[in-house]
């Protein structure tokens, strides 16, 4: 398996909504849910569900699973596919934390597009298969609603990720 390296060090921002079973100062496990990834229509939405455990005062492992459904797609037909991520998180302050993240994403999919070889045009469908692995790190906050069951994550990092792209049932005419 080749992959291709993306030279570019991205800066990124993101933001999730985190359902927890207790609050902060006395958590030492929680359960969270990212239900903003459905959102995502192009290339179907995933669900995410993770779990948070305390390791040390100031420290909290966290492990997430996301699926990908095919009814939530777009532009996709036959989806399949899996994420998870691991992560090593300091709070520094009641609100702020540094984290170590790594993600990985199996994803799949028929795609319909139009294709044009030499003035004509033609629609055609092919399979998709991505493979991603990435590691980041991240500078965030966290704000919680005010009975501290509910929490907004809002951070930006620096990340490196790895990526390979297949296509199946494409010429070499057609990729071109």
């Amino acid at each position: 398996m080749k992959y291709r390296k993306l030279k570019l060090i991205s800066v990124f921002f993101f933001c999730w909504l985190g359902i927890t079973t207790a609050q902060m100062d006395r958590l030492r496990l929680g359960l969270t849910l990212q239900p903003l990834p459905l959102l995502e229509f192009y290339q179907g939405g995933n669900l995410r569900v993770g779990l948070q455990a305390r390791i040390a005062p100031r420290v909290f492992l966290h492990a997430e699973y996301g699926h990908y459904f095919n009814a939530l797609s777009y532009n996709t037909q036959n989806l399949k596919g899996y994420n998870w991520r691991a992560t090593l998180q300091y709070n520094y302050s009641a609100f702020y934390y540094f984290s170590l993240d790594y993600f990985y994403k199996d994803h799949a999919f028929d795609l319909r597009d139009e294709i044009v070889l030499s003035g004509n045009s033609m629609e055609k469908t092919y399979r998709l298969q991505k493979y991603s692995n990435a590691i980041s790190f991240k500078w965030g906050k966290m704000t919680w609603t005010r009975k501290k069951r509910y929490y907004t994550d809002l951070y930006m990092g620096l990340g490196l990720r790895l990526r390979h792209v297949r296509q199946t049932g494409l010429t070499a005419a057609e990729l071109q």
